[in-house]
């Protein structure tokens, strides 16, 4: 079983423009709206994988029909925590001359402390049934930044087969280092902000991937866009490119990178390039617009060995 809790769950509404004109008036082609949220995007994507997942999400008093239906309709197994309020609305503007993708993502809120304690209690109590157990997403703005560390805690003392995969960032994956999860995934950017420095090489990230994993961290998954990924263990560094593919949407692509990771891993939990592999197949499946096709990229993946002074 993998459990997956993410507590900013949204709406994103694609909006399609011919060419984005900053500053002028710009006449969409095709408004749609699509459920979304990491947590979302990774549960939904796993259980394409057929893999055995529950979803954690908070579920707003207004604005959640479509997410839920979509969930009813997958067979997805979920806990629904209520919460006060509407969900979010995150906008997305797809310039289709540049397949380039604008978003503008609104603040999650819970709205009620008593919701963040419910939260915390399923996900404290599915991480107990768990082989895995995925903490993914910013915090909504009202949740302390060491909630996703105190998960951990608690977690290691109360489940400790349970692995844990924390893709956050900022101040939250900060204080959630020394619990040391078993793996995370940040991207460049995000690794940048959490070392304090520039990371322009491949070797610059491996160096602090490397570091990482001598706190404690087995396992440091990095996304680099357009330069693929970088995955470094105390004992491998291994490097995998981009696949270059028409751009349907780049918004759920680490997200699909996780799951990907995550159920080759529950199936051969030493087999690190595989499960590498069968991540950026279903990365770059989603960002071509079709994920049940991830197979036929997984010969397309290109893998190499990475060389970093330990």
């Amino acid at each position: 079983m993998i459990t997956v809790a993410g507590l900013t769950p949204s709406i994103d509404r694609y909006i399609h423009l011919e060419r984005l004109s900053v500053g002028g008036t710009n006449r969409p082609l095709l408004c749609q709206d699509r459920p979304g949220g990491k947590g979302f995007h990774v549960a939904r994507m796993l259980k394409r994988l057929v893999c055995d997942v529950h979803l954690i999400t908070p579920a707003y008093r207004t604005g959640m029909a479509p997410m839920l239906e979509m969930l009813e309709r997958s067979g997805l197994d979920y806990t629904a925590v209520p919460a006060p309020g509407e969900l979010r609305v995150n906008t997305k503007l797809l310039d289709r001359s540049a397949s380039m993708i604008t978003e503008i993502n609104m603040p999650a809120v819970l709205g009620d402390s008593s919701v963040q304690e419910a939260c915390a209690a399923a996900i404290d109590s599915q991480a107990e049934k768990s082989d895995w157990l995925v903490l993914t997403g910013s915090l909504p703005h009202d949740v302390p930044a060491g909630f996703y560390a105190e998960r951990i805690r608690h977690a290691r003392c109360a489940a400790p087969k349970c692995r844990i995969l924390l893709d956050t960032a900022g101040e939250a994956l900060r204080l959630a280092i020394p619990e040391k999860p078993d793996m995370i995934k940040p991207n460049r950017h995000e690794l940048e902000l959490l070392t304090g420095r520039s990371l322009p090489t491949a070797q610059d990230i491996a160096h602090e991937a490397l570091r990482l994993n001598r706190q404690g961290i087995r396992t440091v998954l990095v996304s680099m866009d357009a330069d693929g990924s970088l995955l470094v263990t105390k004992n491998r560094c291994l490097s995998a490119c981009a696949i270059h593919v028409d751009v349907e949407t780049t918004v759920g692509a680490g997200d699909s990178l996780v799951a990907g990771y995550l159920s080759a891993s529950v199936e051969n939990p030493r087999d690190c390039e595989t499960a590498l592999r069968t991540g950026i197949a279903c990365a770059s499946a989603h960002v071509a617009g079709c994920d049940d096709a991830y197979r036929s990229f997984l010969d397309r993946v290109e893998i190499r060995p990475v060389a970093y002074l330990p």
